[in-house]
């Protein structure tokens, strides 16, 4: 089943206008450029991602490069084979390239943590859940200014859009830039399976562009 969450009139002011404009473009690049900012404090992550800075900021840069990429069911990216992303493909795509292995799945990943306390300030690279802790319904990764960037359903490519509205099904979030090891629980450990991926979900409504 697929969750539907339509704005409201409590949503944010202009939530219309899905950002799905390639990120070779000028304004896409000032995009990114703007979130390397608020993750890095001014510092370009350079080499091997050694520190959790470092990670998150490798995570929300290959995530944000994915905008315009077509949402494909159990996808885990062109350079896999695939057109395009779900929802938990992009996000252990991301941190992948950050050094950090990711489980398959959002419920998997939610359960990999390490869990950020309710209440807490988000940090940019955190990864943000909806649905329950038994049915975890999609995972998007948090840009920053309450923006996250995930792939949301059929028919809408990779976006950003915000991470919390009115009536959401929020269930909180992790910070798996903060792995140790980069390796989660062999518990938790999965072979992605295309028979089994993730739910299609309706997104958040999306976000107005991050401020230049």
């Amino acid at each position: 089943m697929t969750a539907s969450h339509p704005p409201t009139a409590g949503d944010r002011e202009e939530p219309t206008g899905m950002n799905t404009v390639p990120l070779r473009s000028p304004f896409a690049t000032t995009l990114l450029a703007v979130v390397l900012l608020l993750v890095t404090g001014g510092v370009a992550a350079a080499g091997p991602p050694g520190t959790p800075e470092q990670r998150a900021a490798t995570a929300v840069e290959v995530a944000l490069r994915q905008v315009g990429l077509p949402f494909v069911w159990g996808g885990n990216g062109p350079e896999n084979g695939d057109r395009g992303f779900d929802c938990s493909g992009l996000t252990a795509f991301a941190y992948g390239k950050a050094g950090v292995v990711l489980p398959r799945t959002a419920h998997a990943q939610y359960r990999r943590g390490p869990q950020v306390p309710a209440g807490a300030a988000l940090h940019p690279g955190d990864l943000v859940f909806y649905g329950t802790v038994d049915k975890v319904q999609h995972v998007g990764l948090f840009v920053g200014q309450d923006r996250m960037v995930s792939a949301p359903t059929f028919g809408m490519p990779v976006q950003t859009s915000w991470y919390r509205w009115r009536g959401d099904d929020y269930l909180g979030a992790t910070r798996p830039a903060q792995a140790t090891d980069g390796v989660p629980d062999p518990a938790l450990r999965e072979t992605p399976d295309p028979s089994i991926p993730d739910e299609p979900w309706f997104d958040a409504p999306a976000a107005p562009p991050l401020p230049r």
